[in-house]
């Protein structure tokens, strides 16, 4: 007994009576309980203690001994938070322990397992956890379907299907069978199953989770900057592997009128799309209420069950065993086969008397679509508002308690598991039997989860559509906030997948907690920064610096504005950090921001006053003793004096840099000074030094595993040769480093190494090669985004090929970005019009 007080002295003549000795009196042989208020951490620490020596099979006395001393010498006790009573000294004292047995372990090892079965449940389809395989044995009907489709969906003759009918009719159900036959056919198939409207986020750690449980190697898709290139080749190399996908709710992409996806749906029209552009060795699944006439597929239709199926079904659902033959082929020329509908429907008519059955069916007789619904999706219509005519009489029809709960379930957008249906109903002595309710009912579907080993619920979409409660401001944000917290939870105790970060994002913004947001978001947009996704990391700064209030802290302007400079947009960048600078929270920060504005005017080419942001980052590094910000600055501050052509000052710069990376250990920065070192001899003509820098840095690339490193040593590698008039020796360089960066995926630094090509194709004498590697990796700047690309790129080939277009291409990109070299590009443009 955790409780409080709960095994009281009775010498004490306390009032309350000691629930532990009185358990114990009665015949409980063992009783433990709490004799003085008792601080919760301090309880939680003695209760897992406890249990872990019980279930290793320690004696209960020796356990509950163990337990107390964890008690008192863990670290639950914060001297900081102290307060009477609090100190660990008191709070083991407190456990207490009646037993009148011999002793022993509570749990015998040696005994075999007492192992429960858990009820039958649908089993959640691998993938966002939405979909669920349903049971053969519960399945009902639908042969038709199966007889023509399954085969040659199973033997890939026809390996794309779309179902197609109504809401309620089972294309989810049907298509969770099919993907249960194909799995059971084909054990090495990889299923993921996902519902619509999709969150690409979402879908990339489900693609992300399922290539490292199956060993697949994602590597060519980690730095492209767009996620739906970064998707694309991520499906494509789980389409090299056997592969199936659901994707489900289609319904809610398209537009009523035309079929056509809306224009908010685009990223679910993009990932449709590519989903059904994979191998036709991919197994692909769609549901939805109405075609895709936009999408290759074949299309199966859902039609109203069978007469037999549909009693087969009411038999199921417990249907009054008064109704006579004649109701029910009433009731089924009404709703046809429409399960969910039938499902309500029961539940509506169960204990009430045959008028009221008889009003519920006249009702749904008497619903009817409007004269302007377009022909092809008037069935469809129609069901729907039946559905809905159900809904309002059962969300009636239930206990205020379980209505609420239902409503503020529908504020979730993925699916929970008991522990986040609790705290949005907190304090409710009914919660149990109001989600066993509405399970019951259909209104909240529950799957189980084998690697959790626990159940996840979800409003169903149709619900969700239909039933749209209001909540004062007040109440939405206070759930919200709730679900948040359930969400943090969730991803740092038990998932551990950042999408429950991304939910605790959203809701704590929409409960107004932005300060509980922003906390989550910096290492949200950290990792997507650092793995090339600039765009989700903008996706997350933006509603941070342009909201009104609060303030915008410093870290979100400092990586939105990295985000900007990486993406070509200087200007843009500049404002970023400059706007960082007036709210860095301490000095360290300062001086990356400093360091962050001077990249900006060398890119420029105003080497002035990026050296003079430096200068004030290197003094403030210093005095605080930053000796890895140091290095970095004084590797920075080198590529300045390189580029004015002072290499002295700029080799003098690397070295330092470079010792200091040695001496804090940092291999790959090491390496990264190397390569300087190596381009600064470089461009002072030493190419036997410069080579042996670059050896070393290769040495350390390859040793440390940074192929993204390896590939660009390899491209400086290759101007040395190149320099020497070693063009064979450069090229295959080039080759090799342009090898990794596919391999790794790695689209903006192949742009340098394409240039490079062409470069040496040029000197061999050989410009068709040269213009189709130019070509290649415009077209790579022009896909990534990517500005210095675009404007080296399209200005050389522009003055080779001498086309206006590639050099105002280049011109315009240039001024934008604020690159020097714009003056000589419309140089050679001018001159080009004259001659024309």
């Amino acid at each position: 007994l955790s409780a409080c007080r709960s095994a009281t002295s009775e010498e004490l003549g306390d009032s309350i009576s000691s629930v532990a000795r009185q358990l114990h009196r009665v015949g409980v042989e063992r009783v433990l309980g709490m004799r003085l208020s008792v601080q919760d951490r301090a309880a939680s620490e003695f209760s897992a203690a406890l249990f872990e020596k019980l279930a290793h099979g320690e004696s209960v006395g020796r356990a509950v001994n163990l337990a107390r001393r964890q008690m008192a010498t863990s670290g639950w006790w914060s001297p900081e938070e102290t307060t009477q009573g609090d100190e660990p000294t008191a709070q083991w004292t407190i456990p207490i322990l009646l037993d009148r047995t011999q002793g022993g372990p509570l749990v015998d090892l040696a005994a075999p397992a007492d192992v429960r079965p858990r009820p039958k449940l649908p089993i959640a389809m691998p993938g966002d956890g939405s979909l669920s395989f349903p049971s053969r044995s519960e399945f009902i009907g639908r042969r038709k379907q199966i007889r023509l489709y399954l085969r040659k969906f199973l033997e890939g003759e026809t390996p794309k299907l779309l179902f197609v009918g109504a809401g309620g009719v089972g294309k989810t159900t049907l298509a969770g069978l099919f993907a249960r036959r194909l799995c059971e056919r084909h054990p090495e198939v990889l299923l993921l199953g996902l519902r619509a409207p999709f969150d690409l986020a979402r879908v990339e750690e489900v693609l992300r989770s399922a290539a490292e449980s199956q060993s697949v190697n994602l590597e060519p898709a980690h730095d492209k900057t767009d996620r739906r290139d970064r998707l694309q080749t991520m499906l494509q190399l789980l389409a090299s592997r056997p592969l199936a996908l659901v994707l489900d709710n289609l319904e809610s992409l398209q537009e009523l009128e035309t079929l056509a996806f809306t224009p908010d749906a685009d990223d679910g029209r993009w990932l449709v799309e590519t989903v059904c552009a994979l191998p036709p060795s991919v197994r692909v699944i769609l549901t939805g209420r109405y075609a895709l006439p936009e999408i290759d597929v074949q299309t199966c239709p859902i039609t109203q069950a069978p007469w037999g199926d549909v009693l087969k079904r009411m038999s199921r659902l417990h249907w009054p065993a008064d109704w006579s033959a004649a109701q029910k082929w009433g009731l089924y020329e009404t709703l046809g086969g429409n399960h969910r509908a039938l499902e309500w429907t029961s539940h509506l008519i169960h204990d009430r008397t045959p008028d009221d059955a008889q009003e519920l069916l006249a009702a749904l007789q008497r619903v009817d679509v409007a004269p302007e619904t377009p022909e092809r999706t008037i069935d469809v219509v129609r069901e729907a508002m039946r559905h809905n005519l159900l809904l309002e009489r059962l969300a009636a029809s239930l206990p205020p308690t379980a209505r609420r709960l239902l409503e503020r379930a529908t504020l979730y957008r993925t699916a929970v598991i008991e522990d986040g249906l609790q705290i949005i109903d907190p304090n409710s002595e009914t919660h149990t039997a109001d989600r066993r309710a509405l399970v019951d009912r259909g209104l909240l579907e529950q799957s189980g989860v084998p690697q959790f080993e626990f159940d996840v619920f979800e409003v169903p979409p149709v619900v969700r559509e239909l039933l749209q409660p209001n909540f004062s401001e007040t109440d939405r944000a206070d759930l919200h906030r709730r679900m948040a917290d359930y969400h943090r939870r969730m991803g740092a105790k038990i998932t551990r997948r950042w999408t429950d970060d991304l939910e605790a994002v959203h809701h704590f913004r929409a409960a107004g907690c932005h300060a509980d947001a922003d906390d989550l978001a910096e290492p949200l947009c950290g990792m997507y920064y650092h793995t090339g996704n600039r765009a989700a990391a903008l996706a997350l700064t933006e509603p941070i610096t342009t909201r009104d209030a609060p303030a915008a802290p410093w870290w979100a302007w400092n990586r939105q504005g990295m985000c900007l400079r990486a993406l070509g947009s200087l200007e843009r960048a500049l404002a970023c950090h400059e706007a960082a600078l007036n709210c860095t929270p301490d000095e360290q920060s300062r001086g990356t921001t400093l360091n962050n504005i001077s990249q900006i005017y060398g890119a420029r080419g105003k080497y002035d006053r990026a050296l003079e942001y430096l200068e004030q980052s290197l003094a403030i590094q210093r005095e605080i003793d930053d000796r890895s910000g140091e290095g970095t600055t004084l590797n920075n501050i080198s590529q300045i004096y390189k580029a004015r052509g002072d290499y002295e000052r700029a080799l003098d710069c690397l070295e330092q840099s470079l010792a200091i990376f040695r001496e804090v250990g940092d291999r790959s920065r090491e390496g990264t000074a190397l390569n300087n070192l190596a381009t600064t001899a470089h461009a002072q003509g030493d190419y036997e030094r410069a080579l042996e820098y670059l050896e070393q840095s290769l040495a350390i690339q390859r040793g440390i595993g940074n192929r993204a490193g390896e590939g660009t040593t390899l491209n400086n590698i290759s101007q040395v040769y190149s320099a020497r008039g070693d063009y064979e020796r450069a090229l295959k360089c080039l080759e090799q480093s342009r090898a990794i960066k596919q391999e790794i995926g790695d689209r903006a630094g192949m742009i340098p190494t394409l240039h490079n090509m062409a470069l040496i194709a040029v000197r061999n004498s050989n410009p068709t090669r040269a213009v189709e590697y130019w070509q290649e990796a415009l077209q790579l700047a022009l896909d990534t985004g990517n500005a210095q690309g675009i404007f080296q790129v399209a200005g050389t080939l522009g003055q080779l090929t001498r086309s206006q277009e590639l050099l105002e291409l280049a011109i315009a990109t240039g001024e934008q970005a604020g690159f020097p070299g714009v003056e000589e590009l419309q140089a050679a443009l001018d001159q080009l019009g004259g001659q024309s």
